[in-house]
């Protein structure tokens, strides 16, 4: 269910969640595509804060400890988010994998996994299954089919790695494809596809890898709240040249004469 990577160059740590070139470190590709500002994100931050002061202070005093505790949940609140959607993530690997639907309790997940499922709520155990079906429904409707699963690329010229979580066909074409749990759909995470993709034609290139043609890419949206919605785009060399300049911006503002503390 993985491309056969015919190179040595190239290792990944999982533990660490690291790549490697020539046992050299490289930029991670999410990591790249987070120079692109989310003006959205600190007023949501403020909101949650504030929510959380005026639902622990009531009618009373506005103390210090409070307000340590109102800083503290939009982080809490984003970790919350994460373990839903490792596990929801976990669910559609499995699926990809084997053809097989597991209850969202099973033995069979990773023991990290079902650890993260004892932190969830009963609203949450209900809903992960849920939008695990709709992402079958629609996978059935439009008879995918599964190539490759959790696939590792890297670039040796732009010294940068990924995973990007699947490779679907559709009626003969192939896209790269990515599952988002976030609350919307951003151009950044087609961005980052566009940097998979570049990623994947230098390995073609290089010899590295079996040879196809990338036709587009696919957001699998399963948010906490809403049902499943299939995002698909065509036109990719939009994205590819975004993740580019996004290299660009994020080399020159981590060059160490920036780092004078």
């Amino acid at each position: 269910m993985k491309l056969d990577i015919n190179c040595d160059k190239y290792r990944f740590d999982e533990s660490k969640h690291k790549h490697y070139i020539n046992n050299k470190e490289v930029t991670g590709t999410t990591t790249v595509v987070g120079v692109i500002d989310k003006p959205a994100l600190m007023p949501w931050a403020v909101n949650k804060s504030m929510d959380k002061l005026v639902n622990i202070t009531g009618d009373g005093p506005l103390t210090k400890e409070n307000i340590n505790k109102a800083k503290k949940a939009p982080t809490e609140f984003k970790q919350e988010a994460g373990r839903f959607g490792t596990v929801v993530h976990a669910l559609c690997e499995h699926f990809n994998k084997t053809g097989v639907v597991l209850p969202v309790d099973s033995e069979e997940l990773p023991p990290e996994v079902l650890e993260l499922v004892k932190t969830l709520d009963k609203s949450q155990l209900k809903k992960a299954p849920k939008l695990v079906d709709q992402y079958i429904e629609w996978f059935n409707k439009v008879g995918a089919k599964v190539l490759y699963v959790e696939q590792n690329v890297f670039s040796e010229d732009m010294y940068v790695g990924g995973i990007f979580d699947l490779v679907l066909e559709i009626d003969g074409k192939i896209y790269i494809t990515d599952f988002k749990t976030s609350s919307g759909v951003y151009p950044s995470q087609f961005v980052q596809m566009g940097g998979y993709e570049i990623q994947v034609n230098e390995m073609m290139e290089r010899g590295y890898i079996t040879k196809f043609n990338v036709d587009g890419y696919i957001v699998i949206h399963l948010p906490r709240k809403g049902s499943c919605k299939v995002h698909i785009k065509t036109d990719t060399q939009e994205f590819r040249k975004a993740f580019t300049a996004c290299l660009f911006i994020y080399r020159l503002i981590n060059k160490k004469e920036w780092n004078t503390r």
